[in-house]
């Protein structure tokens, strides 16, 4: 199935334009697919660090949650049985 493009145009400082002319030209790719790519990995990144932050506050609850810690500690009972 072939991708449906859209034409995007922003406004930047002049020191971004000439780092992206340069960045792409070392990389020797386009600044479309320079950015796509850019754009796709810091989507993945910030959906790692939701994922982070949301155990982060898993464990707290874990910890502090006596109601959830009886029903760990029950299914462990129950799989050393």
């Amino acid at each position: 199935m072939e991708a449906k493009i859209a034409k995007i145009t922003f406004s930047a400082p002049i020191e971004i334009k000439e780092e992206l002319t340069r960045l792409k030209d070392e990389l020797g790719v386009s600044v479309s697919s320079f950015l796509t790519e850019l754009i796709v990995q810091f989507k993945e990144k910030r959906e790692r660090e939701k994922w982070v932050q949301a155990s982060i506050l898993m464990e707290q609850e874990y910890k502090t949650n006596k109601e959830l810690s009886a029903w760990v500690n029950f299914e462990e009972d129950m799989l050393e049985s």
